[in-house]
């Protein structure tokens, strides 16, 4: 019996704690790159590294105009997640 009520409680105990990630679309493209959708479990400010920035959510929208490598950062008020957007310069 001891067994079974300390298993179902370390179950209860993981299920509170949510590991925030970043999930998004599309991580690469031609410039100007759009529809760039960003996701989380959880709530957080948002930093796109293009100057724009969200704050208090946990999905958001971006555009990329110019080439470049661009540093996404999640902050969930413990710990901050970071992922890149690159974007590539128009075939001539």
């Amino acid at each position: 019996m001891k067994v079974h009520i300390l298993l179902i409680f370390i179950f209860v105990a993981n299920s509170f704690f949510i590991d925030a990630q970043i999930t998004v679309n599309k991580s690469s493209g031609c410039a100007p790159l759009t529809g760039v959708t960003f996701s989380s479990p959880t709530v957080g400010d948002w930093d796109f590294g293009n100057g724009v920035s969200a704050i208090g959510t946990n999905s958001a929208s971006a555009i990329y105009g110019e080439p470049g490598i661009y540093t996404v950062t999640l902050n969930d008020g413990t710990t901050t997640y970071n992922t890149t957007i690159t974007v590539y310069g128009n075939p001539k």
